[in-house]
């Protein structure tokens, strides 16, 4: 908060955003980059490919996708 307020005072709300994002940009993709193997931390497909009313069909079946519907409106 202290070098918010810095950037704010020093350079205004515009700038301080830009800056703000530019960090945020170099050390989420350093740190995404360095942690993440592609080849060993993907997902295993836990179903197969569906598309249109099938995989409509297999989502309203499913607790997680009311849930989520449920948390997401209200």
């Amino acid at each position: 908060m202290p070098v918010i307020q810095l950037l704010l005072d020093q350079i205004g709300w515009r700038p301080s955003l830009a800056v703000l994002a530019l960090v945020n940009l170099a050390l989420g993709m350093t740190l995404n980059l360095a942690a993440i193997d592609r080849g060993t931390d993907a997902p295993a497909p836990s179903t197969p490919s569906m598309t249109g009313r099938t995989a409509v069909g297999w989502a309203l079946r499913r607790p997680a996708f009311w849930g989520l519907m449920v948390a997401f409106t209200v």
